[in-house]
């Protein structure tokens, strides 16, 4: 019988990585990790949203990026949209200010 040596909370990490974040065949299967800093009222909204249509909160963000996101595909002309996957295009300075006001 073999012994398990005790791991250390690298070794842990990473194997949690390997199980968890490794390469899929289907992309949308495979998970990339975010860290980001929010300020407080959107984490409050985060969980609130989480809490009430009973769903993790990483299924609140993609569904609530799929939305802003076909928002602005619908924007924007067809030609500007393969850019836009490309990372080429950004919005014009100015218009999320406009955006904003009217939304």
């Amino acid at each position: 019988m073999r012994k398990h040596l005790p791991q250390t909370g690298a070794e842990r990490a990473r194997a949690y990585r390997m199980r968890h974040l490794k390469p899929a065949d289907d992309q949308t299967e495979r998970l990339d990790r975010i860290n980001a800093l929010v300020n407080f009222w959107a984490k409050c909204q985060l969980d609130r949203l989480s809490s009430y249509l009973g769903i993790p909160k990483r299924c609140v963000l993609e569904q609530a990026l799929e939305h802003y996101e076909q928002q602005v595909m619908n924007s924007m002309a067809m030609k500007d949209h393969n850019d836009y996957y490309d990372l080429k295009i950004t919005q014009k300075p100015g218009k999320q200010e406009q955006d904003n006001v009217t939304a």
